[in-house]
């Protein structure tokens, strides 16, 4: 049988915690839509907008990628996982700034910020379980 590929692996680990990170985003829009919050953003010279379940998801999916490509260049690094954990955990707490920039008001800045932080909490640890302790040889 042959050896399974390290990057192999990772397509798998981080393909599973985007369809995770896409289901619990969705669970959260669908609350935040259940309790009357229209979720609207303004990006700075934009008029006012609603956020569509699409743009969620194509958000999440988007991380999800950028989730892969960062872990497949950590992986050759001589500590893979806590290079992946700081870049990521870094970019987490950064992206709590864009809800509460564009948002039109609180509840929804806190809506999006949850969505981002089930994201994470899905791609994260999901993905650092598939990381190689030390570094690629």
């Amino acid at each position: 049988m042959p050896a399974r590929s390290p990057v192999g692996a990772l397509v798998r680990a981080v393909a599973l915690a985007t369809l995770v990170a896409v289901v619990g985003v969705l669970l959260l829009y669908g609350l935040a839509r259940a309790t009357g919050d229209d979720l609207t953003v303004a990006a700075p010279g934009q008029p006012v907008g609603g956020v569509p379940a699409v743009a969620a998801v194509g958000a999440t999916v988007v991380a999800g990628v950028a989730t892969l490509v960062l872990a497949v260049v950590t992986s050759r690094l001589s500590r893979p996982r806590t290079s992946f954990l700081a870049v990521t955990l870094t970019g987490l707490v950064l992206s709590f700034g864009s809800p509460f920039a564009a948002a039109t008001h609180t509840a929804t800045a806190l809506w999006l910020s949850a969505m981002h932080l089930v994201a994470g909490a899905a791609l994260i640890p999901l993905t650092v379980r598939a990381l190689p302790v030390g570094g690629a040889r």
